[in-house]
């Protein structure tokens, strides 16, 4: 059969995989809240919680992550509906997912770390009353996210970086799926907190502008404005030149940016942010990572 080559070619491809996504990829139900844990319950759960705080604290460690991920998996299984817990689980499954699970051999646990991740976000979500008000009335849930306020922006970010993940191992036709949701949530979190975990408002919206191609909204200028403002927020906060290098850098053919980026990370202090120590020593491996591949890169 004749490959098909250049604009027209593509074009037909992706309005294929566009038809394929809205026919063939039926959605699952949303997750949705129940009533807020009373005081008994929270009692009750109070132990396994910190145990798991316990924990999380040595989470660079993947015995110790997965042990405070059982703890916290056993306390929310007695209190459904404690929003801290939730936003907890996933935090703690995206960093299973990225900071543990790492090659081909661990693809398809890495797929269900994220998959489990973006439930517990999505079922944090689902605690403001108002948000599942409007999605058990019949809204799409990326259109209930109008009803989402400050206090869910944790819920709303560590969804999105779950989601966001998970669709990455998919391919294109998961991306163009959930491509609204990813970019509504993005949307919603800049626009509630941008400060919020080290400027991750504009950080998802400048990782999505440059991850999607044109025709989904992609924009390498925009994603540079938004990568310089979550530096601007956070400037010590390592996964955001690590993504802009890898993201931005080399699709622009900068490698004086790249190597510039990287080489801050490589050489900076992981301490400087007492709250993620354990992410920002793993983003400068992620960094050395990158810097070695930079002949294959450029």
């Amino acid at each position: 059969m004749e490959r098909r080559t250049g604009w027209a070619g593509r074009t037909m491809v992706l309005s294929a995989l566009v038809a394929l996504a809205l026919a063939g990829c039926a959605g699952r139900q949303p997750e949705m809240g129940g009533a807020a844990p009373t005081s008994a319950e929270l009692a009750e759960v109070a132990p396994l919680v910190a145990e798991g705080d316990a924990a999380w604290a040595g989470r660079e460690d993947a015995a110790e992550l997965r042990r405070a991920i059982a703890a916290w998996e056993k306390a929310v299984s007695a209190a459904p509906a404690e929003r801290s817990l939730l936003v907890k689980l996933a935090r703690a499954h995206y960093l299973l997912g990225y900071g543990h699970l790492h090659g081909d051999g661990q693809r398809a646990a890495r797929i269900a770390a994220y998959e489990k991740g973006s439930r517990y976000g999505e079922k944090a979500l689902a605690t403001n009353p108002a948000y599942a008000h409007l999605v058990s009335s019949g809204a799409h849930v990326d259109d209930a996210l109008v009803a989402s306020t400050a206090d869910d922006v944790p819920a709303l970010h560590w969804y999105y970086a779950n989601l966001a993940r998970w669709v990455n191992e998919q391919g294109i036709q998961k991306a163009l799926f959930e491509r609204e949701r990813i970019w509504k949530l993005a949307t919603r979190v800049n626009e509630l907190d941008e400060r919020y975990f080290h400027g991750s408002g504009p950080r998802l919206l400048a990782t999505y502008y440059a991850k999607a191609p044109g025709m989904a909204g992609g924009d390498l200028e925009k994603a540079k404005a938004d990568f310089e403002r979550s530096l601007a927020i956070a400037p010590d906060y390592f996964a955001t030149k690590v993504l802009m290098a890898e993201l931005y850098a080399t699709k622009k053919r900068d490698k004086v940016l790249f190597e510039r980026l990287l080489a801050e990370v490589v050489n900076g202090d992981p301490r400087a942010l007492p709250d993620v120590v354990p992410e920002q020593k793993l983003e400068q491996e992620n960094a050395r990572a990158l810097l070695r591949r930079a002949g294959d890169l450029f």
